[in-house]
């Protein structure tokens, strides 16, 4: 038994399979394609909203994850401290004999802690030494506060650039205020190196800590 249809416009009844009512002239196929618009729309519509949401939630994850990901880099070295009060004496007694050997190893520690060298071999390095009668020196000092600056900007220590290199080259002036100079600069690598060390021994307590679950 079919049912039986009316109108939408007027309210006439409708005998089956018409497509248009007798009594007004309304086109009932305009019903079914307002109809299937309306669901294509409804459909196109649902699948870009949820995506669109996807992308929104993954684009908030990912920033969050970015913000969490920047952090203090983590650098490890094997360099150890120096005992600044037994080579001071050292270097005077020696004539700063014993401050220029010094002065070779902060180079070559220099270049670990900045990631780069920038000065060139140690022999380079005395024989300036020696042909400048010592005043290169003071442009040894300036680029080791620049070299403190890179080691810093390294680790993502807050600096406010080479704010160390004039002050290193003015306090080495001297036979024995060189030996002084060194002292200043070995307590900033000591520094850094206390840090490194920090950051290792705290990496392996974590490590261990994730390991035991």
């Amino acid at each position: 038994m079919s049912e039986n249809k009316f109108c939408p416009k007027c309210g006439n009844k409708l005998e089956a399979n018409v497509k248009s009512c007798p009594s007004c002239g309304f086109l009932l196929s305009e019903i079914k394609e307002s109809s299937s618009y309306s669901l294509q729309k409804t459909s196109s519509t649902a699948p870009l909203s949820t995506q669109y949401g996807i992308e929104k939630s993954n684009n908030q994850i990912e920033s969050n994850n970015s913000i969490k990901n920047v952090s203090k880099p983590v650098i490890f070295t094997d360099l150890k401290q120096r005992n600044i009060y037994r080579r001071v004496p050292l270097s005077i007694c020696t004539a700063d004999i014993y401050a220029l050997r010094w002065m070779c190893k902060l180079t070559d520690e220099s270049s670990i802690l900045a990631g780069k060298r920038l000065f060139p071999s140690n022999k380079k390095i005395l024989l300036y030494m020696v042909i400048s009668l010592g005043f290169y020196y003071w442009y040894w000092a300036y680029k080791m506060g620049e070299i403190i600056h890179l080691a810093k900007t390294r680790r993502g220590m807050s600096t406010e650039g080479n704010k160390y290199g004039t002050l290193f080259a003015i306090l080495g002036t001297g036979p024995l205020m060189f030996s002084i100079g060194l002292s200043l600069i070995q307590s900033k690598f000591n520094y850094l190196i206390r840090y490194d060390t920090y950051n290792k021994n705290l990496n392996e307590i974590l490590s261990s800590y994730k390991s035991s679950f």
